[in-house]
């Protein structure tokens, strides 16, 4: 996890729902993204937003995470509407880890706002399940962290998070992806390629975790 793991939370002065606009949350998003590339996981709610990441300096996370936020308030037009952003808390090692990555994950499906923590758009989690073109976070980075944990695939990381007990989303099931025309050409090389789903389609979870060996086998083939 590098030097040293934080969490960075900030909520919006009273409580109120700022970030509903979609453009408003695509520049907060953006920027994040820029001056934290290597971040372990984002959420954006509509009242406050979550941050994980390393650094060698939490004050200068302070300063950086603080620098995105004044400049939102600036882009929405707006003066103060953030409450005092607290000190990054320490992630003291895996299981506090994986705990705080839960947490923050499931923030969606805690407010009611979804019933699956894939289905929030604000949410870097579905960057790992190839739910986006270009993204954040990705398994290969990730798993590295969770190599020491009981946590070893996108499978196993699902079905944990979405089985936490306390926000009742019961274990949800991997959305399915179906085999139409412009997918035809990719699940032809996965069935070449020896994987089969018991079934005519993949799910996100077997496609993220099977592209980069079908990818590998795709190159030999086309030779």
């Amino acid at each position: 996890m590098g030097s040293m793991t934080y969490h960075l939370v900030v909520r919006t002065l009273g409580g109120k729902s700022l970030l509903t606009e979609r453009s408003h949350c695509a520049w907060v998003w953006r920027n994040l993204r820029r001056v934290f590339p290597e971040a372990w996981i984002c959420v954006i709610m509509p009242d406050h937003i979550h941050l994980v990441c390393d650094s060698d300096d939490p004050a200068e996370l302070l300063w950086k995470f603080s620098t995105v936020l004044r400049g939102l308030s600036t882009h929405m037009g707006k003066g103060a509407v953030w409450e005092r952003v607290p000190k990054p808390e320490p992630v003291r090692n895996y299981s506090h880890f994986l705990r705080t990555f839960r947490y923050v994950v499931l923030n969606p499906c805690r407010d009611r706002l979804c019933s699956d923590p894939l289905e929030w758009e604000w949410s870097s989690y579905r960057d790992l399940f190839g739910a986006v073109v270009d993204p954040w976070i990705t398994w290969s980075r990730l798993e590295g962290v969770l190599r020491r944990s009981s946590v070893k695939s996108l499978v196993a990381l699902h079905e944990w998070i979405s089985g936490d007990p306390s926000v009742e989303v019961t274990g949800t099931a991997a959305p399915k992806v179906s085999s139409v025309a412009n997918e035809a050409a990719f699940f032809d090389l996965m069935h070449r390629s020896g994987f089969r789903s018991g079934s005519s389609t993949f799910s996100l979870l077997q496609i993220a975790e099977w592209a980069p060996i079908v990818r590998r086998k795709g190159k030999k083939f086309a030779h």
